[in-house]
């Protein structure tokens, strides 16, 4: 196994100089996913494909942003409260660039799975809307 492989199995962190100290940056574990999805509910991330501004996000969405970054990066929120502007936007952008690919190959694959099959679905289910006629010809 080379150090490629080894790294997709047991990630390197991204080190960020942060609030004076290094501050590691790892994919999310499962016990933060659902902290995770709170703190983002209603920040727009975008399409696939779409540049993500971290700056317009932040500008919009900030709260929700340190919320999830300290979630991210196991810290309190006040400690992410006194990060200077530059800092945060450092350590916001290593969040999201360690997890991009979990959320592009499982989150919103999943999203528009479930998209799929709720266009595809019936909207009426009583027999008032039912198709009764017989086989045209």
């Amino acid at each position: 196994m080379d150090s490629n492989e080894l790294n997709v199995l047991v990630p390197e962190p991204v080190r960020v100089i942060a609030g004076g100290e290094t501050v590691e940056v790892l994919p999310l574990t499962i016990g933060q996913i659902p902290a995770m999805a709170r703190a983002l509910r209603g920040v727009p991330f975008g399409s696939e494909g779409d540049v993500l501004d971290v700056l317009a996000l932040v500008a919009d969405h900030g709260d929700a942003i340190a919320e999830a970054v300290a979630i991210a990066v196991r810290r309190p929120r006040q400690w992410i409260d006194g990060l200077t502007a530059d800092e945060f936007i450092q350590l916001t952008a290593a969040v999201i660039g360690v997890n991009a690919g979990f959320f592009t190959r499982s989150v919103l694959p999943a999203v528009s799975d479930m998209m799929t099959k709720l266009a595809g679905a019936t909207l009426f289910s009583d027999s008032s809307h039912t198709d009764t006629a017989g086989p045209r010809s």
